[in-house]
C-alpha cells in the first residue's frame, strides 16, 4: 500500500539534516558561499546566488516486511549573473552533494538518495536563471 502523507515531526526530523548536510558540503559552499545560501524559507531577500526548498512530499509503502518512505525535496534556484552555465553548476554541486547524503536518524536507514529531476531555465526577467532540482530519499524503518 502506497499513501502520501501530511507533513510531521519526523518529516522535519529529516529536512533539516538534508538542509544541513547539502550547506556542509564543500561544492555547495563553493557555489552558495559560506555559510552555504541554502534556505528552508528563513530569508526573503536573500543575495544571489542562492536555493531555496521550495516543496517537500513523503510517499510511505508498506509491506509485510518494513515500512518505506520516498522523501521528495524540490529545491529551487536563483542566479543575477552567471547566466545558464552559473545555474548549471549550481544544480551540479547539489545533485552531486545529495548523491553523498549519510543520514543516521533514529529508527530509520538511508537505502538510497538519487536525484529525480534537474533543470536550469531563463526567468521570465531574462536578466536571471532559475534552476529546480528534485532530491529523492528512500528511508526504511529499521529493525
Amino acid at each position: 500500500m502506497t499513501r502520501i502523507n501530511a507533513l510531521n515531526d519526523q518529516d522535519e526530523g529529516l529536512i533539516q539534516p538534508v538542509l544541513a548536510a547539502l550547506r556542509a558540503d564543500h561544492a555547495v559552499q563553493d557555489v552558495l558561499g559560506r555559510p552555504a545560501r541554502l534556505y528552508d524559507d528563513e530569508t526573503h531577500q536573500a543575495c544571489t546566488p542562492y536555493a531555496v526548498l521550495e516543496q517537500y512530499q513523503q510517499t510511505i509503502s508498506d509491506s509485510s516486511e518494513s515500512i518505506a518512505r520516498i522523501h521528495t525535496l524540490t529545491l529551487s534556484t536563483r542566479s543575477d549573473y552567471g547566466g545558464l552555465s552559473e545555474a548549471r553548476q549550481i544544480l551540479k554541486a547539489l545533485c552531486q552533494a545529495s548523491e553523498r547524503l549519510q543520514l543516521c536518524l533514529q529508527g530509520q536507514r538511508l537505502v538510497l538518495s538519487y536525484v529525480k529531476y534537474c533543470d536550469a531555465m531563463r526567468a521570465p526577467d531574462r536578466l536571471s536563471c532559475r534552476g529546480i532540482v528534485r532530491l529523492c530519499i528512500l528511508m526504511e524503518e529499521s529493525l
